[in-house]
């Protein structure tokens, strides 16, 4: 098939974004497909280990694409894009990883609660009308969505890819549309761990250099990051590692057993870091799926993350997953050593086989869709 992927950022030399959406783009190569990327941020085109990856304004309607894979839509440029080239795709597969079919305000929480805000002592008029502003967008968003994907269908090219079960489930929410709506046009498809994370297995350090990893962005209470710091305070016995970027420490100063970095990673460089510690402590707030902590879990690395639902959609049959409490964080000694002396069970959950292969076939299915 010839196959042309919309993504809002991806990964190059300097940049590690969208790195779910490359380790689609790898497999569909391997196999033989005709990939090209239209990274909407790219200003010039270049090519990423052996992924076409090309600005907007390379596009040419020229040629013929079989399948239009649109990740994680939005208005500014897919939607925008697709409207302009409409008459050239015949199937468009739209996937959805997060914020942007949700209204944001009902999910995401401004500030870490024991964050400094240097706004406390005023009113915050600014804030508040971006704010309202952010959130008049995302309603106009949603009934526009929903008034776009009706006349897709409609029109046989639209088809649709949720990546868990949460996630469908609020995106209907969100659309306020029910199964009908999507008929049979819609799939559940998990991202994949990328090949790395099966290729090769977690090996437990004899010297570790810490007890636990955290890799998360500093700044965002999505990811936690106030979670690991406090049970740092509470547990002084076992060290911390955490990488990442944001400003997270210039406001609040680290304990002595806890140590961050400011470094990304690619996946490729990521087991031979986790092969350094005992356990990848990840919790998590919310998310859509939480590919890098599946990826760690595939890996067979004794992985910690919250006890929410979308964690348990994703891990409860990983025999190496202890479950935290965000509300109540606390490290049982005993869980831990039973969590980390299991023999890791093989999971394919997250293989190329019922991830990626399973897009194909949705893929294959579409082609050969009689009209």
């Amino acid at each position: 098939m010839t196959i042309l992927i919309l993504a809002e950022a991806y990964p190059s030399i300097n940049s590690k974004a969208m790195s779910y959406v490359h380790s689609r783009s790898l497999y569909y190569k391997s196999l033989g497909h005709d990939v090209t990327v239209i990274n909407f941020k790219a200003h010039q085109k270049y090519t990423y280990e052996g992924i076409l990856v090309i600005p907007e304004a390379d596009f040419s309607n020229k040629q013929n694409y079989e399948i239009v894979c649109a990740h994680a839509p939005n208005l500014k440029n897919h939607i925008r894009f697709l409207i302009r080239h409409s008459r050239l795709f015949k199937k468009i597969v739209f996937f959805f990883h997060g914020h942007e079919v949700l209204r944001k305000k009902n999910y995401y929480n401004d500030r870490f609660k024991f964050t400094p805000n240097p706004n406390n002592k005023t009113f915050n008029l600014k804030g508040l009308i971006n704010s309202l502003i952010g959130d008049l967008y995302d309603l106009l968003k949603l009934k526009f969505l929903r008034l776009y994907f009706k006349k897709l269908i409609n029109g046989g090219q639209g088809y649709f890819v949720s990546v868990s079960d949460w996630m469908y489930s609020e995106l209907k929410n969100n659309l306020r549309v029910n199964d009908s709506f999507f008929g049979n046009k819609h799939r559940i498809i998990h991202n994949c761990a990328n090949s790395v994370f099966q290729e090769f297995t977690y090996k437990k350090p004899e010297r570790p250099e810490a007890d636990f990893i955290t890799i998360r962005p500093f700044d965002s209470p999505k990811y936690c990051l106030d979670i690991v710091f406090r049970l740092a305070q509470i547990y002084p016995e076992y060290k911390f590692h955490v990488y990442g970027s944001g400003n997270f420490f210039e406001l609040n100063k680290p304990p002595q057993n806890l140590k961050f970095f400011i470094k990304d990673f690619s996946q490729k460089e990521m087991p031979e870091l986790l092969n350094n510690y005992r356990f990848a402590l990840m919790p998590t707030r919310l998310d859509s799926q939480g590919v890098m902590v599946c990826e760690m879990a595939t890996y067979g690395m004794p992985v910690i993350t919250s006890n929410i639902s979308i964690a348990k959609e994703m891990l409860s049959d990983f025999n190496r997953v202890y479950f935290l409490d965000n509300e109540r964080p606390r490290l049982d000694a005993n869980l831990l050593s039973q969590t980390e002396n299991q023999e890791a069970k093989s999971n394919q959950k997250f293989s190329l086989k019922y991830t990626i292969g399973a897009e194909l076939d949705f893929f294959m299915e579409l082609v050969h869709e009689k009209p």
